[in-house]
């Protein structure tokens, strides 16, 4: 029989390559003859990049930033000869920050590697796409904040 495993991650716990490392030896246990192809997914989140990365040959790079509450940080982004792959959490997410030190009110995106940080990572020859990948950051409860802060809403 042929297997295609194709898990997210266990959050917390195992990246999605590892997930679908584990399963697939269990489906090659419980069958001898199983054909299995492992392919890991992601939701769009946290890692998203670092999956296509893999399936597509780039190559990780890091950026000095700042976190969602203006911290010192390095963030991780991948780079092929024609993309670049970039998780906004890698700089603003949430799993950045510990859960007694988040503040919401006061974070932001500023510090996620824009995209003028990866032109100058990218090649000045041909034709080249870039792809972000958006995934939670800790600034969507600042938009809602802002909204109803009286200074904004008129």
């Amino acid at each position: 029989m042929s297997y295609l495993i194709s898990p997210d991650k266990f959050k917390g716990t195992l990246p999605a390559q590892e997930v679908g490392r584990i399963v697939g030896e269990v489906a090659r246990d419980q069958d001898a003859d199983a054909l299995v192809d492992i392919l890991p997914i992601a939701d769009g989140g946290e890692r998203t990049a670092a999956l296509l990365a893999v399936q597509l040959g780039a190559q990780p790079k890091t950026i000095d930033t700042v976190d969602a509450l203006g911290r010192p940080i390095s963030a991780q982004y991948f780079v092929s000869e024609t993309e670049a792959f970039l998780d906004m959490s890698a700089a603003s997410g949430l799993w950045q920050i510990a859960k007694n030190q988040r503040q919401p009110i006061r974070s932001d995106t500023y510090g996620t590697p824009l995209p003028w940080y990866i032109n100058s990572a990218m090649p000045t020859r041909g034709r080249w796409s870039r792809f972000q990948c958006i995934s939670a950051t800790s600034q969507a409860p600042t938009d809602q904040a802002l909204a109803r802060s009286p200074k904004l809403s008129g």
